[in-house]
């Protein structure tokens, strides 16, 4: 429990305030997204209970920052000196990842014959010929 004079000073709840929204809007600047550098790309193997090889971008910023970035859904990831758009939101067993790259926009393409959850991963519609009735033209 505080003291009386803690309280006054607010010294609690300012530093609380402030750590917890510096490290999530450090490198975005407070900006939805923000556009990147690949230098090189990284495997990353996840916490504990987990198992597997995570993609992870090293990206300079266009504010001189370089940050680590999730790419969503493995595969290749840009080549080396390509445009990268990254959105916030922090890979949760993988440390000190705390953006992911949107694919689909700038020079990391989307993922081919993907049906389901094609937003998050950068996929155009497939155009789909449609069955037309055998009768149509017989009368």
């Amino acid at each position: 429990m505080p003291t009386r004079n803690q309280l006054t000073r607010k010294r609690y709840r300012t530093q609380h305030n402030e750590n917890s929204n510096h490290a999530r809007t450090r490198a975005s600047e407070h900006a939805p997204q923000k556009k990147g550098v690949r230098p090189r790309v990284l495997t990353v193997s996840p916490k504990k209970p987990n198992s597997a090889n995570r993609k992870i971008v090293l990206l300079r910023l266009r504010n001189r920052m370089e940050v680590f970035a999730h790419i969503p859904g493995g595969g290749e990831g840009p080549n080396e000196h390509q445009l990268v758009l990254i959105r916030g939101g922090r890979l949760k067993d993988a440390p000190g990842v705390k953006y992911h790259c949107i694919r689909g926009v700038h020079d990391l393409l989307g993922i081919q014959d993907r049906r389901s959850s094609r937003s998050k991963y950068g996929t155009r519609k497939t155009v789909v010929e449609h069955w037309i009735w055998p009768f149509v033209g017989i009368i």
